[in-house]
C-alpha cells in the first residue's frame, strides 16, 4: 500500500453510517412516543407506584424496618421487571423506570437511601425465569431477607405482596393504555 493511498483511513469525528442511522431512528422513536402519549404515561405509572407504595406505608403500617424495607424491595423489583416485560419499547421503559427511581429519591428519601445502602435488591432478581417473575422463589426470597427463611407464614405474607405489587404494576399499565 503507498502511503498516498487513505481509502481505509478514517477521519476523527467522522460519523459512521449505521451510527447517524441509528440516531434517526432514536429520534423517530422519541418524537413517536411523544406524540402518542407514551412518556407521559410512563411518567404517570412512575407517580402512581410511587404514590401507591406511600398509601400502602400509611394504610398497612409495618414497625419493622427490615419488612418494609423488603415490602419496598418487592414494589421495586415488580416495577422493573414489569415495566421492561410491559411496555411497548425499551425508551417507554427506561422513561419509566427512570422517573419511579428519581420519585422514589424526592418522594420516599428514606427507602432510597436504604435501597442504595443494601444489596438485597440484586436477591430479588434471582428470581426471574425467561423475564418474569417466578412468585414462589420471590417470596421465599422475602421471607430470608426478613431474617424468617424458615417461616412458612412469613413466605405467605411475602407472596401476599408479591403478588398485590406485580398486580398492581400490571393494572396499572392496563389502565394507561399504552400505545404500540
Amino acid at each position: 500500500m503507498s502511503y498516498k493511498e487513505d481509502s481505509d483511513m478514517k477521519i476523527v469525528g467522522e460519523t459512521p453510517k449505521e451510527d447517524s442511522d441509528s440516531m434517526d431512528e432514536t429520534a423517530h422513536l422519541l418524537k413517536h412516543e411523544q406524540q402518542n402519549g407514551n412518556l407521559d404515561r410512563a411518567r404517570m405509572l412512575a407517580a402512581t407506584l410511587i404514590n401507591s407504595a406511600k398509601q400502602a406505608d400509611v394504610d398497612h403500617p409495618i414497625h419493622n424496618n427490615k419488612l418494609r424495607l423488603q415490602r419496598w424491595l418487592v414494589l421495586l423489583f415488580a416495577a422493573d421487571v414489569e415495566i421492561n416485560r410491559l411496555l411497548p419499547n425499551e425508551l417507554v421503559a427506561d422513561t419509566a423506570s427512570s422517573s419511579f427511581y428519581s420519585l422514589l429519591q424526592t418522594e420516599a428519601v428514606d427507602v432510597y437511601n436504604a435501597v442504595e445502602q443494601n444489596g438485597s435488591l440484586s436477591f430479588y432478581y434471582l428470581c426471574q425465569d425467561n423475564g418474569n417473575i417466578d412468585r414462589q422463589k420471590a417470596s421465599k426470597t422475602f421471607a430470608s431477607l426478613c431474617g424468617f427463611s424458615n417461616s412458612e407464614f412469613v413466605t405467605k405474607v411475602g407472596k401476599i405482596i408479591v403478588d398485590e405489587c406485580i398486580d398492581k404494576v400490571t393494572k396499572i399499565v392496563k389502565d394507561l393504555d399504552f400505545k404500540s
